[in-house]
């Protein structure tokens, strides 16, 4: 059986979130490659960044996760990516499902919808008014448009 196994960007725009970064690449550290676009951080977010071989940065002013979205996509290295935020994690079943459609002969598709679950107190929220929700999170780059310019973690 022959292998097709595309590489993987995983596209993550940051400012200041030195707190949270390391979970969030630890959980994606098997990507080709972990692209950062980086608001001009002024903690300690870069240097536990360039802890990972794989990562790549670049800075960009920041004005809303979507501006640096639209800025950063055409520079990531793969044609397939994976979007997602500092406060997001990859778990292993969306590792295997993401490795699994990548590993297809022939992918029809452009992009994918990612069920995201939301967790308040370390605690899965599984009711209708928990901030859960999905999106278009891994798509094929040369087919992707300015992401919606919205402020989605403001200043």
């Amino acid at each position: 059986m022959i292998n097709y196994k595309r590489k993987l960007s995983v596209f993550i725009p940051v400012q200041n979130v030195e707190d949270i970064i390391e979970e969030c690449l630890e959980s994606i550290k098997w990507a080709d490659e972990i692209f950062i676009v980086d608001g001009f951080s002024t903690d300690k977010t870069l240097e536990i960044c360039h802890r990972y071989s794989n990562v790549k940065i670049v800075q960009n002013e920041y004005e809303n996760s979507g501006a640096q979205r639209s800025w950063g996509m055409p520079q990531v290295s793969h044609d397939w990516v994976l979007i997602i935020d500092s406060d997001e994690r990859c778990n292993r079943q969306l590792k295997i499902e993401i490795e699994n459609i990548l590993s297809k002969e022939k992918i029809n598709l452009d992009g994918y919808w990612v069920s995201i679950k939301t967790k308040f107190l370390g605690k899965l929220q599984n009711h209708d008014r928990a901030l859960g929700h999905s999106g278009m999170r891994l798509v094929r780059k040369k087919t992707y448009k300015n992401y919606v310019l919205k402020s989605v973690h403001s200043k």
